[in-house]
């Protein structure tokens, strides 16, 4: 009985000096808290996605961040070659990438290179690049709506974008874009613009 309570006093201590090293902030329900006082750019978080690696990426209005469980790694537009430090979109795609949809653009994190990469066609003046919407369809297309009311699907490989929804007229875009399981895509649109259906 004695070893027993041992081992668990023991297991306690190693979990809590664990958790004590890992940078954030923890309460007595057992949340872990992540904000500016261990690294956060900001407390205003818009968006989270996980990768493959484990780390969690964070979408916030002042940049993005990469939390690995121990460390907070801030990212500005200048380093992701994009207009805009308002990160309101993140996904991660097949290949382990994080898309990212800014307040004027689109960028890309891949992690295999380690390196943001540069999507022209999304930073340029083609489209109103504030990003309304992100997600990956899982069939090798992310789908990107924009406030101007451009939908478009970007394929993962050439990066070729193909326009599906133009509503220039109304004011509506896509703020959620999900797919139903037999793959067919919804949209909703805000300002009373309706369920829309493709």
């Amino acid at each position: 009985m004695v070893a027993k309570i041992r081992a668990i006093l023991l297991a306690i201590l190693i979990f809590s000096c664990l958790n004590q090293s890992s940078g954030a902030e923890h309460d007595n329900t057992g949340f872990i808290y992540v904000t500016y006082l261990n690294g956060l750019p900001t407390n205003n978080v818009y968006d989270i996605a996980t990768d493959k690696n484990g780390c969690v990426w964070i979408g916030t209005h002042t940049g993005l961040s990469k939390y690995d469980g121990y460390n907070v790694v801030n990212y500005f537009k200048e380093d992701m070659n994009i207009r805009s430090n308002i990160i309101r979109y993140l996904v991660c795609d097949s290949k382990n990438r994080i898309w990212i949809g800014s307040g004027n653009g689109i960028g890309l994190y891949d992690n295999e290179s380690g390196k943001f990469l540069t999507l022209d066609i999304l930073v340029g003046e083609q489209l109103d690049t504030k990003v309304g919407g992100l997600l990956d369809d899982g069939s090798g297309t992310i789908w990107a709506s924009f406030r101007d009311g451009h939908l478009v699907a970007i394929n993962q490989e050439t990066f070729r974008i193909r326009e599906y929804y133009k509503d220039r007229n109304t004011g509506n875009y896509f703020a959620r874009i999900w797919f139903e399981p037999e793959r067919n895509l919804y949209l909703s649109a805000l300002f009373d613009g309706g369920l829309v259906y493709l």
